[in-house]
């Protein structure tokens, strides 16, 4: 996967192997949802004194054509999506339809941003936004095992940069940073 990253060395160096973290089911909550306000929508309308005919046939239009584009791209996204930390640095795959698969060195990390609504904490999915010393952004959203992942790549840029590590761990104790 990592061009440099050679998992089977870092295994025998008595490291772990790294952390792999894919999309989480919650990424299809959003079609989900969508399917619910039209099918209401599409209810209100037809049980409506005198009944609300285009409405409810425009209801039945997003249900019928654009409530499976949507579930098709949540699809697409959970295939494609994806993060592998190793011992030397990371690979983030995104994108749907047009895939992008983004290599960083362990150096190459400036800066890690997690975060979680309750529901994502519930469900244990999050969002890690990477930040390279180049700018490149990568943002995964609806990350299962996110929790994991911030902690892996937070280890991976702590062996990398040692004197941010100290400054990380003080911003923790001072309760900034990961919750």
């Amino acid at each position: 996967m990592l061009r440099n990253m050679n998992d089977n060395d870092s295994e025998k160096a008595g490291r772990p192997a790294g952390v792999v973290a894919r999309a989480h089911w919650s990424i299809f909550l959003p079609a989900l949802a969508a399917a619910l306000l039209w099918a209401l929508v599409y209810l209100w309308a037809d049980h409506w004194t005198p009944r609300l005919s285009a409405i409810a046939s425009l209801a039945l239009a997003v249900e019928a054509l654009v409530v499976p584009v949507l579930i098709l791209h949540a699809w697409g996204r959970s295939r494609v999506m994806g993060l592998r930390v190793g011992a030397r640095g990371l690979e983030a795959r995104t994108g749907f339809p047009r895939r992008k698969v983004i290599e960083v060195g362990a150096r190459e990390i400036a800066e890690l941003d997690f975060a979680q609504s309750p529901l994502q904490r519930r469900f244990g999915a999050g969002r890690l936004d990477i930040r390279t010393e180049s700018g490149t952004r990568i943002r995964l959203d609806d990350l299962a095992d996110a929790v994991a992942a911030a902690a892996a790549v937070r280890a991976l840029m702590a062996a990398a940069h040692p004197s941010r590590a100290e400054t990380d761990r003080n911003m923790l104790a001072r309760g900034d940073g990961l919750q």
